[in-house]
């Protein structure tokens, strides 16, 4: 019914002459949330008509943040918008190459889904933690990688690429060295553009934590 509304009132106010901004839905509450016993993250699609007219055609989808923690920091969990996760030093979550070449979204949503329920699931409990599983028409894989370069590459999520150099865990290498443990915690948000030009971003959804055991 909401969905229904919404659309109503945009179809109302565009036939009057006055330039509606859409809303985006965020992803939807995850079935479980990730945790270090079971380390998977899971962004679930909102079904969502999107008309003609919003023109979301080539660059709609989900971008993915994330953050280090130590083992005694609260995880910030109730964070809205993309301007709360950067204001509280999350990172977005890349793809391979340079990070001077990324393009978004993220995670391409296929123009079949839009409407229907899937979900993409980052699992860490795999020997490749740096993956996403589409889930959605046709099913595929998608790399993900972290906010860092090496040599002009972005890293990998996997344990062995995390270094006390990094920007994105250097502030809690030490602690996190004692501790002998790194949390990673993750939210996601949906992606559009409008007008094809007008870059728009969904409230956030956290979508738990996982954890490194014995740094490396």
């Amino acid at each position: 019914m909401r969905r229904a509304l919404l659309v109503a009132l945009v179809l109302a106010l565009t036939g009057c002459g006055l330039e509606i901004i859409p809303i985006l839905d965020p992803p939807d509450v995850p079935d479980t949330l990730a945790s270090d016993l079971n380390p998977v993250f899971q962004v679930k699609n909102y079904p969502t008509t999107i008309p003609d007219f919003y023109n979301f055609k080539l660059q709609y989808g989900f971008e993915l943040y994330y953050k280090f923690y130590t083992m005694a920091q609260s995880k910030e969990i109730n964070l809205r918008t993309r301007d709360d996760l950067v204001g509280a030093q999350f990172h977005r979550v890349s793809a391979p190459g340079s990070l001077s070449a990324q393009s978004l979204p993220l995670i391409l949503i296929n123009a079949g889904d839009q409407n229907t329920d899937f979900d993409v699931a980052i699992d860490f409990n795999q020997p490749v933690a740096s993956e996403a599983q589409y889930n959605g028409i046709p099913p595929r894989n998608i790399d993900l990688r972290r906010d860092v370069e090496y040599l002009g590459s972005t890293k990998t999520f996997e344990k062995a690429e995390l270094s006390p150099g990094d920007s994105d865990v250097s502030a809690i290498w030490s602690e996190a060295l004692n501790d002998d443990e790194i949390h990673l915690a993750m939210y996601a948000v949906t992606y559009g553009v409008y007008n094809r030009s007008i870059p728009l971003y969904s409230t956030a959804q956290y979508l738990g934590h996982m954890v490194y055991h014995t740094i490396p």
